[in-house]
């Protein structure tokens, strides 16, 4: 994922201005995990978990009211696909539908911000025309691909239903 929690960067890189990360957005890890990637010779993977997040109560992760704030999500895919080119097309699309459809609509949807909702599938839509095709988003569940689906046809009141489920412990 495109979080800066879980990644090991040089200082010497983080020193330079393309590798800053912008001032003043939220998510600006997801904005700036192109750039970082591009520099990088190599990348490891290792499903060994060695970081436990913790979600505070009124972290972005974890907000109980509508912040304006929520959709700076738009603005640090925008940035991370502009700064990705095509060599992580598909990454960088699967970045998008989790942030901009998956994870915005489950935290805008309890606040009935639908055109703001909107805003953020529309935005991935531009971007990634194509994004249902995506092949990491193949491998994901049935019921995440239906979710996504669900939110790219803006069917709402399925979503709605799903996040519920979630929240009840009825999805695994």
């Amino acid at each position: 994922p495109p979080n800066a929690w879980n990644k090991i960067i040089k200082k010497s890189l983080l020193a330079q201005e393309q590798f800053q990360f912008p001032k003043g957005i939220w998510y600006e890890d997801r904005a700036t995990a192109a750039i970082h990637v591009s520099y990088s010779d190599k990348l490891y993977y290792s499903k060994e978990v060695l970081y436990k997040y913790r979600v505070r109560q009124e972290s972005l992760m974890n907000q109980s009211q509508y912040n304006e704030r929520m959709l700076d999500m738009i603005t640090a895919i925008e940035m991370m696909h502009a700064q990705a080119g095509t060599q992580y097309h598909d990454e960088c699309e699967s970045n998008a539908i989790g942030n901009l459809l998956y994870q915005s609509a489950f935290r805008l949807l309890p606040f009935q911000r639908i055109l703001e909702l909107n805003q953020c599938v529309d935005t991935c839509k531009s971007l990634y025309p194509h994004c249902e095709d995506n092949p990491y988003l193949k491998n994901r569940s049935k019921l995440y691909r239906f979710t996504i689906h669900c939110i790219l046809k803006k069917r709402y009141k399925l979503v709605n239903l799903i996040r519920y489920i979630y929240q009840k412990g009825g999805a695994r």
